[in-house]
């Protein structure tokens, strides 16, 4: 038995459409931050699923297959840091505030440095 997880990215579905036309800034901001440019198709996921199911994939088992165009590839610029920020203990000052991790495209462009 082999149990595996395909985990996608932002994928423009049919309901991500229509929210995409509410908020459109939103989504611009999004894919700013989507190393491949732009969002996944629903398409896309299909050869990796048939791979899964296929017996090319026999002795894969416990994986999770992230498919998002680079988005969880983080590197932060300041810091030469390329773990998650949930990875890391985030918390400053003397009552523990959590501090936000700075957000943008400068900040999570993956770069070759994180490889």
């Amino acid at each position: 038995m082999t149990v595996n997880s395909i985990c996608p990215g932002g994928f423009m579905t049919a309901p991500n459409r229509r929210w995409a036309d509410l908020h459109p800034e939103i989504i611009a901001e999004f894919r700013a931050n989507i190393p491949q440019g732009d969002f996944g198709q629903p398409e896309d996921l299909g050869p990796l699923a048939v791979y899964l199911a296929s017996d090319a994939s026999r002795y894969m088992t416990g994986s999770s297959l992230v498919i998002d165009g680079g988005y969880t590839a983080w590197y932060h610029p300041a810091t030469g840091d390329c773990t998650y920020p949930s990875d890391r203990d985030q918390t400053a000052g003397a009552g523990g505030a959590r501090q936000a991790w700075p957000s943008g495209p400068s900040n999570r462009r993956a770069t070759n440095r994180c490889s």
